[in-house]
């Protein structure tokens, strides 16, 4: 009977707390926003500066390792071909070769990984957190109180997308500044 009636309560709650909070809320008029953290990475110039810089340096690396991918493939192909005129010598020759050179793709897709990881905290965290602050001050502009990112969202009025003006309020201040702290005059 206690716990009938324990089960009871707590079904009155959770079905009350959100028609209480919608109430309060209402009263409270309190705003709530969202931006398209996607949408602002692709099109706000602090972010796609740093995604440049990143980009320009990784070409050179990435363009080896497609070098070495395309060797491999043909080393692999020719080992194929030729396996039934080859010695069994001459194959394990080869089949060495080519481990080698997975190795060293391998350790060249490496240190692209830890590149990339640093880049990250070097060049993409600054220009995060130049976004965080034009979110903020755009949010305290229009008295938001909470900004959430859209993957978050279900349902809201257009009027809560406040990821145009996030875009428009970066990009009018970094697009005069060729240095800034993403792109430290390079």
């Amino acid at each position: 009977m206690k716990k009938a009636k324990a089960i009871a309560v707590i079904f009155i709650l959770t079905i009350m707390t959100p028609i209480v909070l919608g109430e309060r809320t209402k009263k409270e008029n309190l705003p709530v926003a969202f931006v398209d953290l996607d949408r602002v990475s692709r099109q706000a110039i602090p972010v796609q500066k740093a995604i440049s810089h990143i980009e320009k340096t990784l070409r050179p690396k990435q363009n080896e390792i497609e070098k070495k991918m395309e060797e491999l493939d043909l080393l692999k192909l020719r080992l194929r071909r030729q396996r039934s005129l080859l010695s069994e010598e001459e194959i394990k020759r080869r089949q060495e070769k080519i481990k080698r050179l997975e190795d060293e793709i391998r350790q060249m897709t490496e240190e692209v990984n830890r590149f990339l990881d640093r880049m990250e905290t070097e060049r993409l965290g600054p220009a995060y957190d130049i976004v965080i602050k034009a979110i903020k001050n755009i949010a305290e502009r229009r008295g938001i109180k909470v900004v959430l990112p859209s993957e978050m969202i279900i349902y809201a009025t257009p009027e809560a997308d406040i990821t145009e003006q996030v875009i428009k309020e970066l990009n009018t201040q970094y697009s005069d500044h060729p240095t800034s702290p993403t792109n430290p005059q390079n």
